[in-house]
């Protein structure tokens, strides 16, 4: 856990958060995630492949997906 759950731990916790979020802003501007279709999969069997593994996630202070490897996300350019 890069800050752990206490104020005091990180003295840079909400510098490095807000950076976090300005990285992922800046390059969400010029992309789109989108789910990679897996073997011919219709748009309906990847909203429910990926419906089943959030249900199959863990909470551990945070959200964790058990099988994130298998979510198949590509990053694609607007």
């Amino acid at each position: 856990m890069a800050w752990s759950y206490r104020p005091r731990v990180c003295p840079w916790k909400k510098f490095s958060q807000v950076e976090y979020v300005a990285v992922l802003a800046t390059i969400l501007r010029s992309h789109r995630i989108k789910p990679a279709i897996k073997g011919g999969e219709t748009f309906h069997q990847v909203k429910h492949r990926l419906i089943r593994m959030i249900e199959d996630s863990v909470f551990a202070l945070v959200v964790k997906l058990r099988r994130a490897e298998d979510t198949g996300l590509v990053l694609e350019e607007r």
